[in-house]
């Protein structure tokens, strides 16, 4: 029998390319999962949280019943009060910025007037203008022909 030998045989192997897609995907869908799992454990415990307060509510409602048109009955004089100041301020700030929306249109008004009397003014004074040049220009023509 021969020696073993001391030249270890090697093979090419391929390394395989990981999907990165295919990978991605799978998370993905177990991340879908996950959330699909994870809902239905926090409506269980929602529902029994609403389903322990529920109980005291009611009775607080029973027991608040009652008092609630005779709170509103009580209460009313005040409402209408706070509810008329409230009116009056409004009131008065429309009225402000209507003083102001008149004072600014008046000026408006004034100086479209005053514009109006600038381009009557401009027409006339063009008028006399080419009325003076047409003076100039017979005069100038009688000139040339003496």
């Amino acid at each position: 029998a021969s020696p073993p030998s001391a030249v270890v045989p090697t093979a090419d192997v391929e390394i395989p390319v990981p999907n990165f897609a295919g990978v991605r995907a799978s998370l993905d869908a177990l991340r879908v999962s996950v959330v699909y799992t994870e809902e239905p454990q926090t409506l269980h415990l929602n529902h029994a949280i609403s389903q322990t307060c529920l109980p005291g509510r009611s009775s607080a409602r029973g027991r608040l019943g009652p008092q609630t048109p005779d709170a509103a009955n009580a209460a009313s004089p005040f409402v209408l009060f706070g509810q008329h100041r409230y009116d009056l301020v409004r009131l008065e700030s429309s009225q402000v910025a209507l003083a102001d929306c008149k004072t600014a249109f008046q000026e408006r008004r004034d100086n479209s007037k005053e514009i109006e009397a600038v381009r009557l003014r401009h027409r006339n004074l063009q008028i006399r203008y080419y009325e003076a040049v047409e003076d100039f220009q017979n005069r100038i023509a009688g000139l040339e022909t003496r």
